[in-house]
């Protein structure tokens, strides 16, 4: 990653059952509910519950200057990160199946053999299992 000149940032992992909650209710004000849960899940339901699913974006200095801008990060994650046992979650095309929009910030870890499998296949974690 640091030789191709990628740098991104985790922003959110873990999140409790209230940081969940207050997540929607902030992002409901501004999106509306509808929207807002096509891209969250409910409070319970949140595979940051898990500690197994993170959030990423391309890293900004201290200033707010980019080091790197979310689509590079996104793109090279894409690329890469079945390598490290992650999968991106929500694929594009795929929402039909997941039940939420694309998201290429949000990826889970299911270990190297099986993410590289979903990567391989083009699979989501929903079709695998079904």
């Amino acid at each position: 990653m640091q030789k191709d000149g990628i740098c991104f940032k985790v922003n959110y992992a873990y999140r409790s059952y209230e940081e969940q909650e207050k997540i929607i209710e902030e992002t409901a004000k501004v999106m509306g509910m509808e929207e807002t849960m096509k891209t969250a899940a409910p409070a319970g339901f949140s595979e940051h519950h898990t500690g197994l699913a993170l959030d990423v974006s391309g890293a900004i200095r201290e200033d707010g200057t980019h080091i790197t801008e979310n689509e590079d990060a996104y793109k090279w994650l894409a690329d890469n990160c079945y390598k490290y046992g992650f999968m991106i979650k929500n694929l594009k095309g795929k929402e039909h199946i997941t039940g939420f929009k694309y998201e290429p910030w949000h990826y889970r870890y299911v270990g190297v053999e099986l993410a590289t499998t979903l990567y391989q296949k083009n699979l989501t974690l929903e079709e695998y299992f079904h």
